[in-house]
């Protein structure tokens, strides 16, 4: 099987391990009788270790290889899945959270990292990866819900296992690099080092990557607005629940083949940077603007804009990582940019959380939103002057 087959497996069962996994944490804290507060901290541990841990994460990939680390941390989700249903407690579940965070983070990231090196900077592969990732994350949460609700919790938690030793066999389908002589791994290895996040700075110090993972930023940003608040916004309203599922399915069902419209977009915005800024435009303008908007056909068509946004923008973040990083730094330059995600998923519903409590939803929509295209087109403008700048 060509390896860039095999890289598009990773990233078909990777981020919907991820999502769904994400997902069966409420689920299964419910179905154990949790308080509620414990399920939110629960959920919160998913994200504390990938934040502080991802740039060594990143490092270790560059080290030791995508296809080890991607057969170890794949490994590692299948046995916590297969475990949720023999720690029926409440210090065994948060555990549990903690070791997923970790493990689900890392396999994403390795898989980004793999096509990071294979698409080689080619943004028609880049967009067959994320419509590979988008096909993964519809058809995966559907046969999760179907299984969880007909037959039992712990079968949807075998299920996901099933999944995760999928996603061990496309690790272990990677071509391994003859070009690099990998170290053999230790455990103290695991243990974070100064040495690698010095080099993240290194990394920082060009100026393409830091408008990226700034635009990765924002990106999830937006992201994290429609996953957190969207459905409240529209419950104010008075729509239905019913009526969001659909509108949800709506900007995935665009978000797929979006993706692979990204090298004609390139054409239409003249640079792979203008593109990027413009498809992140639209799914936070969209996002932003849904409190004008009362009837279901209206926002109907502000979910295809976003969705349409978020398939364009996300091979055109791995396309420009892949050209302006070197192979051997695609792993600590992926540990950066997911950082700044986690950063960004942790910290925004904080803060839109707060205003909406100090003001109302509909506020909280506007203040994010403006802050967010307001950063877009500072760092926009900042990255044109530099390259301006050089021109003169």
């Amino acid at each position: 099987m060509p390896n860039l087959l095999v890289v598009y497996a990773t990233g078909f069962f990777s981020l919907s391990l991820f999502q769904m996994t994400a997902l069966a944490t409420p689920l299964w804290g419910n179905h154990l009788g949790l308080p509620i507060f414990l399920i939110g901290v629960s959920a919160a541990c998913r994200s504390v270790v990938p934040l502080i841990y991802s740039i060594h994460l990143g490092n270790m990939i560059d080290r030791f290889g995508a296809k080890r680390m991607g057969i170890i941390f794949s490994a590692l989700c299948a046995a916590c899945l297969l475990l949720h249903p023999l720690l029926r407690f409440d210090i065994g579940f948060m555990a549990l959270q903690l070791l997923m965070g970790l493990a689900t983070s890392t396999c994403w990231l390795v898989s980004l990292t793999a096509i990071a090196r294979a698409s080689k900077g080619q943004s028609s592969k880049a967009a067959w990866y994320a419509f590979s990732t988008s096909v993964g994350n519809t058809i995966g949460p559907l046969i999760f819900g179907f299984v969880w609700t007909h037959l039992s919790p712990t079968g949807g938690y075998l299920f996901l296992s099933l999944w995760a030793l999928c996603l061990v066999v496309s690790f272990a389908l990677l071509v391994r690099r003859a070009d690099v002589v990998r170290p053999r791994m230790r455990a103290v290895d695991l243990v974070p080092t100064t040495e690698a996040y010095k080099s993240g700075w290194k990394v920082l110090r060009h100026a393409i990557v830091v408008f990226v993972i700034v635009c990765a930023f924002i990106r999830l940003g937006g992201i994290t607005m429609f996953e957190a608040f969207y459905p409240l916004l529209l419950h104010s309203l008075g729509f239905t629940a019913a009526t969001v599922g659909v509108l949800f399915a709506i900007s995935n069902v665009v978000s797929s083949p979006a993706s692979l419209l990204t090298p004609s977009f390139v054409r239409l915005c003249g640079s792979e940077q203008r593109a990027l800024s413009v498809s992140i435009a639209l799914l936070v303008v969209a996002i932003t603007i849904t409190p004008l908007v009362t009837t279901f056909w209206p926002l109907a068509f502000l979910m295809t804009i976003y969705g349409l946004g978020t398939g364009l923008s996300m091979p055109l973040v791995l396309t420009l990582l892949a050209r302006h990083v070197n192979a051997e730094e695609q792993g600590l330059v992926g540990g950066l940019r997911a950082t700044a995600n986690r950063l960004a998923s942790f910290a925004l519903p904080v803060v839109m959380g707060l205003v909406a409590q100090l003001f109302s939803v509909t506020t909280a929509f506007w203040i994010v939103g403006a802050i967010l295209v307001l950063s877009l087109i500072i760092s926009d403008w900042l990255l044109y002057a530099r390259h301006a700048g050089r021109r003169t």
